[in-house]
């Protein structure tokens, strides 16, 4: 059987609610994917579940537990502090030192390599992607 590993940021919106679709280990509220957290944090706010401030601070909208974490190969939804135990197992850390940028928590940086952002003109941002490692 294949070993569980983190493929994705997410953040899980308990809402109350039952919605079809979601990771297997989540039965109220839904959960939304991007590449990294602040990917994820957008487009809540885009969905009008979050408010964000000039210094980008969030600000709640909605009631409703909001956790940040990852979802796995298998379909389970993890938080930071629970990712970071798959993370290790399956070998998934990419620094080499061993620090983390979270403490005793994951972020995806730990996870897979960043991106540039640094071709930014009137039509939006150009994204170069660098080899990641994610999958």
């Amino acid at each position: 059987m294949d070993e569980e590993r983190l493929v994705i940021s997410a953040v899980w919106v308990d809402d109350g609610q039952r919605h079809v679709h979601q990771p297997r280990n989540i039965d109220t509220g839904f959960v939304i994917t991007g590449y990294r957290h602040c990917n994820c944090h957008y487009t809540l706010y885009l969905m009008g579940q979050i408010e964000l401030t000039m210094d980008g601070k969030r600000a709640e909208r909605i009631p409703g537990q909001k956790v940040d974490g990852f979802l796995s190969n298998k379909n389970n939804f993890y938080n930071r502090k629970d990712a970071l135990e798959i993370a290790k197992k399956a070998n998934q850390i990419i620094n080499k030192d061993g620090k983390l940028r979270g403490g005793t928590q994951l972020t995806s940086e730990d996870l897979w390599l960043s991106y540039d952002r640094d071709d930014i003109d009137n039509n939006g941002p150009k994204i170069k992607f660098r080899e990641t490692s994610i999958i």
